[in-house]
């Protein structure tokens, strides 16, 4: 075998040679080989004899430098990063550490002599803003002369002021150069001085950065001020509300957490509740056109109202205020309407106070077939039992007298003071609800079928029928209905005038009860007209 060695940098390789022509062996260029055969040379003809030999275009050569650059296109796609690898010891164990081989390895993988030139170089660069910005504080105090924005007169002042030697330092074209002993010097220097200006730094910043979000804070806190005095403007308010994290900005309320306007959750309650009332408008605002209604608007109108009356105390806009009073009487034409409807189609259901099912068992009222047949229509004489089966038998006395104080002021029994009968008739109907609905039934009866002969007791009843809608109406839904349909046969023409009345007594916010002066209960009736709730008589 052929041996040969070389005495490297990093120590002496032994090489062997054997096989080095076959691993190594190149196909020659076509006009290379065709060359070489012209030649006249007689071991030229015979190494290279023409027509024969192997021709390839792709040299070795060219073949290494082709699989080079697919790797180097390779590792440019990728952020490789170069581990160099130091075996501790041959056997390749845990816990054996043999300090000559690896000496060894640093030795002949270069590091050694890398560490050397770069000694010898300057291993430390930086560019002249990057050094300016850097160690402009190692001089302490010292005021710089120089621009800040002239970095190589900047770095060159930093050099001459400072105490240490740093002569050493070189000035290139773009670059402070220094090495490893001015760069412990510097770094020393400069921790040294951070020392003593950053807690100023931090003294400084921990001061302004609560004030400066408390003059955020302020400044949304006045705006969401200015927002809730206008109080109706929901608008206003969002906008407001919106603009509290972009004035205090992301950076600040990272830093103070929690930390917000005072009033911001009041201003988003305050919102919530006018975004309600803005909600309502549009409910209101469709149901206030609706002329002919279904019981689903009539049922919608009476939520939305219940709901409105719950934040009566949040301000509201003009138009906002408009069709909530609107809609106060709207909901009553609905239920007039409705009611109206209703009775157009089943007013034969009500059309008698004998189909009233409130009213006591015709056997239980009377034995006598005459006394049965006159229960529900006008009679001189006093009825025998309460209209209504009233259990409590203080409330049945009480009753009864009603009965004798409508015989009274209809001159159908002597009385010196019909007027104070009538009078104490509405005191004492208006004590309870079973009172009020006997009154009405006794009322009912005696301007039903009255006889001819007497017409006049019949309109005094009338009359009394209508001082007492003023004060009161049935607590009964059927008595009511039948109150409604028993108007049509009011005497006069007086039709509206009851129905009118009727409507106000009972869609009125505040009743107030007129017992002393029956003349001005009656005529309110008499002269009541059409009113904002009238549709038909």
């Amino acid at each position: 075998s052929f041996n040969f060695e070389i005495d490297h940098y990093a120590g002496v390789v032994n090489y062997n040679a054997d096989g080095f022509m076959v691993k190594n062996r190149d196909n020659m260029f076509f006009d290379q080989y065709v060359l070489c055969s012209r030649s006249s040379h007689a071991l030229m003809q015979e190494l290279f004899p023409k027509g024969k030999g192997n021709i390839n275009n792709v040299s070795q050569s060219k073949q290494f430098r082709g699989q080079l650059t697919e790797l180097m296109d390779s590792l440019a796609k990728t952020e490789s990063r170069y581990i160099r690898c130091i075996k501790p010891n041959a056997q390749q164990v845990s816990d054996k550490f043999e300090s000559p081989l690896v000496v060894d390895q640093l030795r002949y993988s270069g590091v050694f002599e890398a560490v050397e030139i770069r000694r010898q170089g300057y291993p430390f660069r930086l560019r002249y803003n990057q050094f300016a910005c850097k160690y402009s504080c190692v001089n302490g105090n010292y005021s710089y002369r120089t621009a800040a924005k002239d970095y190589k007169k900047r770095c060159q002042e930093i050099i001459d002021s400072a105490k240490d030697d740093f002569t050493e330092c070189v000035f290139g074209k773009t670059m402070v150069l220094y090495r490893t002993k001015e760069h412990r010097t510097l770094t020393l220097r400069r921790e040294l001085a951070l020392e003593t200006i950053i807690p100023k730094c931090q003294a400084v910043m921990r001061g302004h950065l609560p004030r400066e979000m408390k003059r955020r804070c302020y400044k949304c806190q006045d705006e969401i001020a200015e927002a809730l005095r206008v109080a109706n403007d929901i608008d206003l308010l969002t906008e407001a509300i919106e603009n509290v994290e972009p004035t205090i900005g992301p950076h600040y309320m990272k830093l103070f957490p929690g930390v917000m306007p005072t009033n911001l959750e009041r201003a988003k309650r305050h919102r919530e509740a006018l975004q309600r009332w803005v909600d309502l408008e549009a409910v209101l605002t469709r149901l206030n056109a609706v002329e002919e209604p279904s019981q689903g608007e009539l049922d919608e109108m009476q939520a939305a109202l219940a709901e409105a009356k719950t934040i009566l105390d949040v301000p509201r806009t003009s138009v906002q205020q408009k069709q909530y009073d609107k809609a106060l009487v709207q909901v009553h034409y609905m239920d007039i309407k409705l009611t109206d409807a209703f009775l157009q189609s089943n007013g034969n259901r009500y059309d008698n106070l004998s189909k009233y099912k409130g009213l006591r068992d015709i056997m239980d009222y009377a034995k006598g077939k005459k006394a049965q047949e006159t229960m529900c229509v006008w009679q001189k004489a006093k009825c025998k039992k309460t209209l209504t089966p009233i259990e409590d038998k203080e409330v049945q006395k009480v009753a009864k007298k009603l009965n004798e104080q409508i015989l009274m002021y209809a001159e159908l029994k002597k009385n010196p003071d019909p007027n104070g009968a009538a009078l104490e008739f509405l005191r004492t109907a208006m004590e309870s609800d079973a009172l009020k609905d006997e009154a009405y039934c006794l009322l009912i009866k005696m301007t039903s079928q009255v006889p001819e002969e007497q017409q006049q007791s019949g309109f005094k009843c009338w009359d009394l029928l209508g001082a007492v809608i003023t004060n009161f109406i049935p607590s009964n839904r059927d008595l009511e209905l039948i109150t409604i349909m028993h108007f049509r046969g009011a005497p006069g023409g007086l039709q509206q005038n009851y129905l009118s009345a009727f409507h106000e007594t009972k869609y009125a916010d505040e009743v107030r009860p007129n017992v002393n002066n029956l003349m001005a209960a009656i005529n309110s009736t008499k002269n009541a007209g059409r009113t904002r709730y009238s549709v038909r008589a």
